[in-house]
């Protein structure tokens, strides 16, 4: 994220150029820092490991429905 923002604010390239898209690679990530990230960042805390699946997305609404009633 910092060497994408290296390249939009100091070099100025495009956001959507092929630097920045090569530096974030495939997983659609935008080049945003958080708080999450600037404080927690140095000791290693890793921000994605704290998401939660929704797994409502993994499974069919059927599924879920024969599940809990």
């Amino acid at each position: 994220v910092v060497k994408a923002h290296e390249y939009i604010y100091k070099q100025q390239n495009t956001v959507d150029g092929s630097k920045v898209e090569d530096t974030l690679g495939e997983g659609s990530l935008v080049p945003i820092l958080n708080q999450f990230v600037k404080k927690l960042g140095p000791f290693g805390f890793n921000s994605f490991q704290i998401l939660v699946i929704d797994f409502m997305h993994e499974c069919d609404l059927g599924t879920w429905k024969s599940l809990f009633t």
